[in-house]
């Protein structure tokens, strides 16, 4: 029997993020907890499989997986009492993965390859499916092109007045995103860069 202590608290602001094969997760340490126990199920809401039951930092690596399935985890903490309760559920996925098993396209499956052979790379047709649109009205134009949220994706936007010199623009979330589905953001050049003899390119870039 053991007396005087206290089962540890449920572990919070638990994240996960997969790639690949792989999948990262953290998470906020538990006061009084030694170790936590990793559990991973491919439905939501389990049951779950324990992965690891002797994890003693805030963070844990996965591996194995299959690229563009969904994966389910939950976390415990555990003291010499016991094992507290099971954390929120958090999913993964590896999103371009699954984007590119959902087209159901053969071929080069590579971000910067072309799956479907239509000239434009996989990647900027999964992050920017509607593509560039400027709109010119009375000698403004504005460029807000809407892209998809990936934490595995860097983006970038860049202007120039003559397709040889390059300068990156910084973007911000636009402010409207009316109409913008959950999975993607509308975003806006910071401040707009001047035109040269009226002439103004963009280009976005995007690093997996």
């Amino acid at each position: 029997e053991f007396y005087g202590g206290t089962m540890p608290a449920t572990p919070t602001n638990v994240t996960a993020n997969a790639r690949d094969a792989g999948a990262s997760l953290t998470w906020t340490a538990v006061p009084g907890a030694t170790r936590y126990k990793i559990k991973r199920s491919t439905t939501a809401g389990g049951p779950y499989e324990t992965l690891n039951n002797i994890v003693t930092g805030t963070t844990f690596a996965d591996s194995g997986l299959t690229a563009g399935v969904t994966y389910h985890y939950v976390i415990s903490a555990m003291n010499a009492v016991g094992e507290g309760d099971n954390s929120a559920e958090v999913s993964a996925v590896d999103r371009y993965a699954k984007w590119i098993t959902d087209s159901g396209q053969p071929g080069a499956t590579g971000f910067d390859q072309d799956h479907n052979g239509n000239g434009i790379a996989n990647g900027v047709e999964y992050m920017t499916p509607e593509g560039l649109e400027i709109t010119n009205a009375a000698g403004n134009h504005s460029l807000r092109p809407v892209i998809r949220k990936d934490s595995n994706v860097t983006p970038t936007l860049w202007s120039s007045s003559d397709l040889k010199i390059w300068t990156e623009v910084p973007f911000v979330d636009s402010s409207d995103q009316t109409g913008v589905p959950a999975d993607f953001r509308k975003i806006e050049p910071q401040a707009t860069p001047a035109a040269v003899d009226g002439k103004l390119f963009y280009r976005l870039k995007f690093i997996r």
